[in-house]
């Protein structure tokens, strides 16, 4: 058994050299499989394409130019991706749903020389308002063309590249605002590959299913961790709950990606066969409730981690030793704080914002593509702030509460609507629930609780609220519910509540004990 590939000393830090530190592995290993197609391709192959691929991408265009990605799940993708960072050039990973104005926006502010795009989302690039006059559009039979000669590794093109040059700019949720270009080093994607890998327990016997999209932060993390550990992947076109279990049985899946909703999803549409073969569930979003009814049902580890696109590599749950309910403790080199709104570090169990910060360089990302004053707020005293709510235990483990925004305030009280959320989802009859905020004649928020039940289940709101009340303090419990057959969800599988409506209708139960004076 081949060890796994160490982190490389910091002047070495590029996606090139990984690239070819991984071939220890072996060339002829299966390396990447279409799930729907059965397409694969071994390390050997992949390494040839990307060579021969990044030829033409560095005749083309200069080294440091931008070039965007509208694309869908398949090899195509994750060839050219390399290609690119052996060129010496910049990807810049874009949603194919993204449409409109947002989509403008992004293309505005990452000012691609060229797109290559897949012909679902032609449209939505074509009619976003971006002026393309100035930019090379790649579609259709080009783009397969681009990515299908092969030429020797050894041949590939001698780009002169620094660990702290760009790699890639991915752009965040605009949960919190516009959506704003990560830009992210050749150094950072080498750390987090290397700290995944690690923190994931991989090796090069693992199979691991990705369902997700691969323009998504997680993908580039993942194959990073791949690319340190020998193993291999299969994608997916698409997430799908009903083909799940099937999918891990025919490509002998051992370990996968959860976010969001996914875990709850796949838990409620039926008993995992007998002969699967996952011993890892690795990924973000487990509540501790959901958390212990999974690996009861399926016998799967849960490894669930905190990280964001500015920067994935921050806590892991160790396997055989995790707490349920916690995003696991700070990886290597990584440093973990609770602050207060002055910057000072509270005591275990007090809640405050994650913050940030790394011993090692290039850990975090870069900055914020042409916006160097959010940049620095952002890196103030410091400590990288992420916005999100947390807490941690005496031992250093690090506990999620949701995103500082994402509260709901009612009679002076901050609800945390993930944890709302995570109450909501451990009824046995809910499938996945999200929690939002309406205008009280008091003052303050009431609760708009969403709620998709199991297929097949009608579930009271009385019930609802019943459950709610066992598990929490009175004013947790929503004063509006209403069911609905599914919530919209992002690609990362999150719910997207920018999508919800904070109107109140006939399709909308109201809880008739609340008290509607102080």
């Amino acid at each position: 058994m081949t060890d796994s590939v160490p982190l490389a000393p910091l002047e070495q830090r590029t996606v090139p050299v990984l690239l070819d530190q991984s071939a220890v592995f072996g060339l002829e290993r299966r390396w990447m499989v279409e799930s729907w197609t059965g397409r694969e391709l071994d390390y050997g192959t992949f390494l040839s394409r990307v060579s021969a691929t990044a030829h033409k991408l560095a005749a083309q265009f200069e080294p440091g130019t931008h070039l965007g990605l509208m694309l869908g799940n398949h090899l195509e993708f994750v060839i050219l991706r390399y290609a690119l960072s052996c060129a010496g050039l910049v990807e810049v990973s874009l949603n194919g749903d993204q449409k409109g104005a947002v989509l403008k926006q992004m293309l505005e502010v990452a000012a691609p020389a060229a797109i290559m795009v897949d012909p679902p989302y032609v449209s939505n690039l074509l009619e976003c308002g971006f002026d393309t006059s100035q930019t090379v559009i790649v579609k259709d039979t080009s783009l397969e063309q681009l990515c299908a000669d092969q030429r020797a590794w050894s041949k590939r093109p001698q780009v002169a590249l620094q660990p702290s040059d760009p790699c890639r700019i991915l752009f965040t949720s605009g949960t919190t605002g516009v959506s704003k270009g990560v830009v992210l080093s050749h150094a950072y994607e080498v750390f987090v590959g290397h700290r995944w890998g690690e923190g994931a327990g991989l090796t090069e016997h693992d199979n691991f299913l990705y369902t997700t999209r691969l323009f998504h932060a997680d993908a580039q993390g993942l194959i990073g961790a791949f690319l340190h550990t020998g193993c291999s992947c299969v994608i997916t076109e698409r997430f799908s709950a009903s083909q799940f279990w099937d999918t891990v049985v025919e490509f002998a899946a051992t370990s996968f990606l959860y976010v969001g909703t996914i875990l709850a999803i796949i838990n409620r549409v039926g008993d995992p066969p007998d002969e699967h073969s996952l011993r890892i569930a690795f990924g973000a979003g487990c509540s501790e409730a959901l958390w212990g009814e999974w690996e009861r049902k399926t016998g799967v580890e849960v490894l669930e981690s905190f990280g964001m696109s500015e920067c994935l590599a921050c806590t892991v749950s160790r396997s055989g030793a995790s707490v349920r309910g916690a995003a696991g403790r700070a990886l290597p080199s990584m440093d973990i704080a609770i602050l207060d709104p002055l910057d000072q570090v509270v005591p275990p169990g007090t809640r405050g914002e994650i913050a940030i910060r790394s011993t090692e360089p290039f850990a975090l990302m870069s900055g914020y593509l042409n916006h160097p004053d959010i940049t620095l707020e952002r890196f103030r005293n410091f400590w990288f702030h992420s916005g999100d709510l947390g807490s941690m235990d005496a031992d250093g483990n690090l506990y999620f509460h949701g995103r500082m925004k994402d509260c709901v305030r009612v009679k002076g009280e901050n609800i945390s609507a993930e944890e709302l959320q995570a109450i909501v989802d451990s009824h046995p009859d809910v499938v996945i629930s999200a929690a939002v905020g309406v205008p009280s004649e008091l003052g303050d928020e009431d609760i708009l609780l969403y709620v998709q039940a199991r297929s097949g289940y009608t579930v009271q709101p009385e019930a609802i609220c019943e459950h709610v009340a066992r598990n929490a303090v009175q004013f947790m419990v929503p004063r509006y519910i209403r069911f609905v057959t599914s919530l919209p969800v992002s690609v990362s599988e999150k719910v997207s509540k920018t999508d919800l409506p904070r109107t109140l209708d006939d399709r909308t139960w109201e809880r008739r004990d609340v008290r509607r004076s102080t």
